[in-house]
């Protein structure tokens, strides 16, 4: 609460830039988590309305959320979370995970179509299919958060943000206790714990 407190008032290092980026992001990061899951679950459920007009499909939905509404999988404008994590992957080296996400997205929306006129004894297999793919792209959608954290963290040099880079970690970091249980930990003592105890007096 009290760093909280501390950022709004802006007596932390506070940043309104990258504090609304931290906002949009893990906003829409949480709704594309769920919205793929509610894909895996509407497998198993089979919705009778799948086939009309105003039918909402959730997998659309996490694309959506995900590339935004750029014409292009390609663009990096705008707000999505697509250019987000292609602007911060492109300060590190490594595997492109925005490629490896709309491919697995486009797995999930074909599996999907196929659920929901299989027979109901295929269902579970395409169902536990779709939910590793969602796995893996929430493992995906960590890499982002992470190198952000990292990115913030080493260039917001000024001592007073210290309180900030806590803030943000608090933030990115409890999504990742989901992959990996050790990296949370680590993570969480580097720009958390280690942070909190330089700032002391």
């Amino acid at each position: 609460h009290t760093i909280i407190q501390a950022e709004f008032e802006k007596e932390s290092g506070y940043d309104a830039e990258v504090t609304a980026q931290t906002i949009r992001t893990t906003n829409m990061w949480m709704a594309t988590v769920q919205s793929l899951y509610n894909g895996v679950q509407m497998c198993d459920e089979k919705p009778d309305d799948f086939d009309e007009p105003n039918f909402v499909n959730p997998i659309d939905m996490a694309a959506a959320f995900w590339i935004g509404t750029q014409e292009e999988e390609s663009a990096v404008g705008g707000g999505s979370l697509y250019a987000w994590a292609k602007d911060i992957g492109s300060k590190f080296t490594g595997q492109d995970v925005n490629a490896q996400i709309v491919q697995r997205l486009k797995s999930l929306q074909i599996n999907l179509q196929n659920c929901f006129v299989a027979p109901e004894e295929e269902t579970y297999d395409i169902a536990a299919n779709m939910r590793a793919d969602a796995d893996s792209i929430t493992r995906l959608m960590t890499v982002p958060l992470v190198q952000s954290l990292l990115w913030h963290s080493t260039t917001l040099g000024d001592v007073n943000k210290r309180n900030f880079v806590v803030l943000y970690g608090l933030t990115a970091l409890p999504p990742i206790i989901v992959c990996d249980d050790n990296a949370f930990s680590d993570l969480y003592d580097d720009y958390v714990v280690n942070v909190r105890n330089d700032a002391t007096p």
